[in-house]
């Protein structure tokens, strides 16, 4: 883990809801107070930041069990306290939890590379759809919906890349230094491409 320290709640499920309050209650600040996001449009945002989260976990928590392995969503005393914290900053600390795998040192380094890299690559992927969208559609409200969605895939998507011992940035650079890589620059890419769109479609607003 990134940050180490993990509990459950309970179920699975109730830890997976409760990483989801805590990016909605971090996140959400930036996005309603900081980029002036309508209200009225909190539970299209939301839905784009469950899509990202749910999916970084079961992409991971799905290729796991195709090469024979369980794995579980666990929550981080350590992470869900920062990305509390780091509430009120423009750049967040998004990792209320981790999936872990208890078996991960019999994956090979391909293995774990894959599984390490699906998460982040699936949220740069949504990432430059949401920029896409938010560059196309004329609707600055909307625009700004999914310029909100696409900063939150890219610092999601970079938060997990970073290469702290066991972290799943650090498997990624150990099994293919160019596929890391790539993901880093794609990730920055669409975090500053977000950033400034952000700034255009405010500004028309």
């Amino acid at each position: 883990s990134l940050v180490g320290d993990s509990f459950s709640i309970g179920h699975e499920v109730v830890d997976i809801l409760v990483g989801l309050l805590a990016l909605v209650i971090s996140f959400g600040f930036t996005a309603i107070v900081m980029s002036k996001l309508p209200l009225t449009y909190s539970g299209f945002f939301i839905a784009l930041i469950a899509l990202s989260f749910f999916g970084g976990i079961y992409s991971q928590k799905g290729l796991a069990k195709k090469m024979g392995f369980q794995s579980r969503y666990v929550l981080t005393k350590l992470g869900l306290l920062l990305t509390l914290i780091m509430t009120i900053a423009p750049f967040k600390f998004l990792s209320p939890g981790t999936v872990i795998i208890p078996e991960i040192y019999l994956m090979t380094k391909k293995q774990q590379g894959w599984v390490s890299a699906i998460s982040p690559s699936l949220n740069i992927f949504l990432g430059a759809v949401y920029v896409f969208l938010g560059w196309l559609l004329p609707y600055p409200n909307i625009a700004l919906l999914f310029v909100n969605g696409a900063f939150f895939c890219s610092q999601i998507a970079l938060l997990s890349l970073i290469p702290f011992f066991g972290s799943s940035g650090k498997r990624v650079l150990r099994w293919n230094p160019i596929i890391f890589t790539v993901l880093l620059i794609l990730g920055l890419g669409i975090i500053v491409g977000s950033t400034l769109l952000g700034i255009l479609v405010w500004n028309i607003g």
